[in-house]
């Protein structure tokens, strides 16, 4: 069911689809929504996760401290915002 909302959201846009992907691992999620033409940001807590990013990636995920995120990051401009992997654990 996620999948072919993913699929309608994406095929029927004419604008780039953006997504955050909170607590997103090592970014594969990032990675896939990247490569099919989303405008895919991933926030990460682990320093240790983050490490493990592959560099094309990285540059596209942010290592930030849990209560600044809850503080002061702004979700406003994003379409779509997941939280998979933090659910996942």
């Amino acid at each position: 069911e996620s999948r072919s909302l993913l699929r309608s959201l994406f095929s029927n846009s004419t604008s780039t689809v953006s997504v955050l992907d909170i607590g997103c691992g090592v970014g594969f999620l990032v990675k896939a929504l990247r490569q099919k033409g989303a405008a895919a940001q991933g926030i990460e807590f682990s320093p240790k996760i983050f490490d493990r990013i592959e560099a094309q990636t990285k540059q596209f995920v942010r290592l930030l401290d849990s209560n600044f995120f809850l503080e002061s990051f702004d979700l406003s401009g994003f379409k779509i915002i997941t939280a998979l992997e933090v659910f996942e654990h």
